[in-house]
């Protein structure tokens, strides 16, 4: 991986990572189907990340 597919990975790890926040506090209304689906995004681009810096 470069430095920019790492870039643009964290950076969907950031946008992901506020939608969950949005979701949890009810900010955004989802149903349980499409909030288990960002949440789990979530966690795969975290684990992403994880094994990128653990190389």
């Amino acid at each position: 991986m470069e430095d920019k597919h790492f870039r643009e990975l964290f950076d969907e790890y950031d946008r992901t990572e506020h939608q969950v926040h949005r979701i949890n506090t009810g900010e955004e209304v989802a149903i349980d189907e499409y909030a288990h689906e960002v949440k789990a995004k979530f966690l795969s681009l975290k684990d992403q990340i994880y094994s990128y810096l653990n190389k």
